[in-house]
């Protein structure tokens, strides 16, 4: 496990809160999370239902929990955007054209519209929010959320995690110290700010642009353009505003996407474009080709980024490379 990684949840903290029927009876609220709680609306199902669950309402802010059974079910629509963590197990979920599967440890975002869940045996937690609550949300695919070393989403997870350990240690009984606390502020706040931002390679841009997804269609129907486009301009100025411009999607749906077709980030996958160009021009260079000048044809106009990206990919300087493959076509300039 990456050592920036530890105070995040492992597990589900209010593992110790979770009952089963009749000990927790959930509200109908409660029944809207995009968790498997089918088995909790009547009671001839609930006198079978081997899952448990917990509630706890913080104002306009739902947090439910949940562990059961392997199961596969169609979830209906609901009234709020959701972060759902996955504590064990495996789940796959699909929401109109966006598919995932989430595995232990995992967060996603879950937008409100219909949600098909197919899973092994599980544990898992949502909060819930009403889209109004969230400042300048728009339409949203569903997402698993990509935190890595000193992103902002690593960061926002973190004080997630601080917050949902402290109500799981003050549980409804101390529902005044938790409104003393404003805690259900906090986590809309962070909420709002996760489903806005991006992964961690392009935090310099996390929360610029449009926040807003085309209303119809999915980023991922623009992959293929923008692919061709960038192995056509690999000299050119490329990064997500530029992508942005050309596709007319957010940078956060363009990174889910990439993510989804290509399992990596716009600008790591534009990077090792570039690296590769570089390296065929390097083993097959003309008379006159220098480094700089095959560097800057691939699009790096520093030299010494260029020379650290390049050894790191291929594990050779880019200028030795230039002098082992001219020596090979003709050893008498070695």
């Amino acid at each position: 496990m990456e050592a920036w990684n530890t105070t995040l949840i492992h597990a589900n903290p209010f593992e110790e809160h979770l009952l089963s029927w009749p000990d927790c009876a959930l509200s109908a609220i409660a029944l809207e999370a995009p968790l498997p709680l089918s088995c909790w609306r009547t009671l001839e199902v609930q006198a079978e239902c081997h899952g448990r669950a917990f509630h706890q309402e913080l104002n306009a802010l739902q947090l439910v929990a949940n562990a059961g059974s392997a199961i596969t079910v169609g979830l209906p629509g609901r009234d709020g955007v959701s972060l759902l963590f996955i504590a064990e197990g495996e789940v796959h979920l699909q929401q109109r054209n966006s598919a995932a599967v989430a595995a232990a440890g995992e967060w996603f975002l879950v937008p409100p519209q219909p949600l098909h869940w197919q899973s092994s045996n599980f544990n898992a937690l949502c909060l819930t929010a009403p889209q109004q609550e969230l400042e300048g949300m728009g339409p949203l695919l569903l997402q698993r959320l990509h935190p890595s070393q000193g992103s902002l989403q690593a960061s926002l997870l973190e004080m997630l995690t601080v917050s949902l350990r402290t109500i799981a240690a003050l549980p409804a009984v101390h529902g005044a110290v938790l409104n003393s606390l404003a805690l259900d502020q906090h986590l809309l706040r962070l909420m709002g700010v996760l489903a806005l931002s991006d992964g961690a390679d392009d935090g310099a841009d996390a929360g610029g642009g449009d926040p807003l997804l085309r209303p119809h269609g999915s980023a991922l129907d623009a992959i293929d353009d923008l692919i061709s486009y960038i192995k056509d301009n690999l000299d050119q100025p490329l990064n997500l505003t530029v992508l942005q411009n050309r596709s007319h999607y957010s940078r956060r749906a363009l990174q889910y996407a990439f993510r989804e077709r290509l399992g990596c980030t716009a600008t790591q996958w534009i990077r090792a474009q570039r690296l590769d160009l570089a390296r065929s021009r390097l083993l097959a260079a003309a008379p006159g080709d220098t480094v700089s000048s095959i560097a800057q044809a691939c699009g790096y106009h520093a030299m010494g980024l260029f020379s650290i990206d390049f050894q790191q990919r291929f594990h050779v300087k880019p200028s030795v490379l230039l002098r082992e493959a001219r020596g090979a076509v003709d050893p008498g300039l070695g």
